[in-house]
């Protein structure tokens, strides 16, 4: 949405971001005055998707004791897609934006209930896909 729609914005942003260590969405709040999460859940809302999903886009770069108390922040849902960001982020799979580390907390590692091998071979998995996805494109 703000490739499409804000491409000036994103260009202001991605300057913004070469001479400051911060998260994307925190550059995102400081450029335009608003993150792509709220206009997500926007976005879902307009379109009538169930809150659940909703509340995952939503809350997907909070971490559990910042979503204490609102509406759907503690489903599965919420803590597998917050993962998934994280993951991808530190191994570098795509590209968040992010000039700085993310972590999880044991909250999430608790809620989700994920061992570290089956972790292990999650992250292969998605990097053995990106290669395969790779190799496909440059065979067009």
């Amino acid at each position: 949405m703000l490739d499409r729609f804000f491409q000036t914005e994103m260009s202001e942003i991605q300057e913004f971001l070469k001479s400051r260590p911060m998260l994307f969405i925190e550059a995102e709040r400081e450029v335009i005055g608003i993150d792509h999460p709220l206009i997500g859940e926007w976005l879902l809302q307009h379109w009538k998707i169930p809150p659940i999903i909703r509340a995952a886009v939503k809350h997907h770069h909070q971490t559990f004791s910042e979503r204490e108390g609102l509406s759907h922040s503690k489903d599965l849902i919420v803590d597998i897609v917050h993962m998934a960001d994280v993951i991808c982020y530190n191994h570098e799979i795509g590209d968040g934006g992010n000039r700085v580390a993310t972590i999880l907390n044991a909250d999430h590692y608790n809620q989700i209930s994920l061992d570290d091998e089956t972790l292990r071979k999650i992250i292969e998995g998605c990097k053995d896909q990106i290669e395969k996805g790779k190799v496909s494109l440059m065979a067009v």
